[in-house]
């Protein structure tokens, strides 16, 4: 599903290649044919006459070789121009599904051990185009080893695989650009709250994925958030920072 304009521009843009492709390939049949006519003229035997003809006759097919070959070599650099064009098209136009923060989602945030609680994402589509068949993986983790005090680019994240998780058979249908914020809540089950995760002995952590398409290409946006405790406030006022780590958080 693609803007008319778009596709008006693209289906242009196939037929111009497509064009140019086959003067291109006319072009070197020429060529082949001019080395076919020396390789015939050569095996006659020729006259005096005839030498000067062929003499005046390859003249003439070496200008028209030498326009070919420049003829060939602008549809070359005329084929990558637009091949290029297109790219800088798509990627104006394209969707890009951006994810902002991990929120506390419909029951309310932990107080007590024994409380169960959701984790969702809040994310949009910044792009111009919609972004289809989108299909997600995501889910919380646990961090137990670190030392208290300690900031996040010295925790030991597990790496973040949820885009090899995600199951493109199921997807959440188009997601358009423009729109308001929007929010991807993880699987059905919550999860407890125990005393080690209110009293500030682990770290709550929540991987990510969206694939979807645009412009017939699959895309992915991967992300990971960690819920940071803040001292001597309950866990509503905790607060959600970006995982550090190329590998946490990257998008195509």
């Amino acid at each position: 599903m693609q803007l008319p304009a778009v596709q008006n521009l693209l289906r242009q843009s196939h037929l111009a290649m497509a064009g140019f492709i086959l003067i291109g390939f006319g072009t070197l049949l020429q060529i082949g044919g001019v080395v076919i006519q020396r390789d015939r003229q050569d095996a006659e035997n020729e006259t005096s006459f005839q030498r000067k003809q062929i003499r005046a006759a390859w003249s003439l097919n070496r200008i028209t070789f030498g326009a070919a070959v420049v003829a060939l070599g602008g549809l070359v650099i005329l084929f990558f121009t637009l091949r290029d064009n297109r790219k800088t098209m798509i990627e104006d136009r394209r969707a890009w599904i951006a994810v902002h923060t991990a929120i506390f989602h419909i029951a309310p945030p932990p107080k007590n051990p024994g409380d169960l609680f959701q984790i969702a994402v809040s994310y949009e589509n910044i792009g111009k185009e919609p972004a289809l068949n989108v299909s997600k993986a995501q889910g919380p983790f646990l961090i137990t080893d670190f030392v208290p005090g300690s900031n996040s680019f010295e925790l030991n994240l597990p790496p973040n695989d949820t885009c090899s998780e995600v199951n493109t058979k199921i997807n959440m249908g188009p997601v358009w650009p423009g729109t308001k914020l929007d929010v991807s809540r993880g699987p059905a089950f919550q999860i407890i709250a125990d005393a080690a995760f209110l009293n500030m002995k682990t770290i709550l952590g929540y991987h990510g994925c969206f694939m979807y398409e645009t412009f017939q290409e699959a895309h992915r946006t991967a992300y990971c958030f960690l819920l940071v405790p803040v001292v001597a406030h309950p866990a509503a006022d905790w607060l959600w920072h970006m995982c550090p780590g190329a590998y946490q958080n990257f998008a195509d």
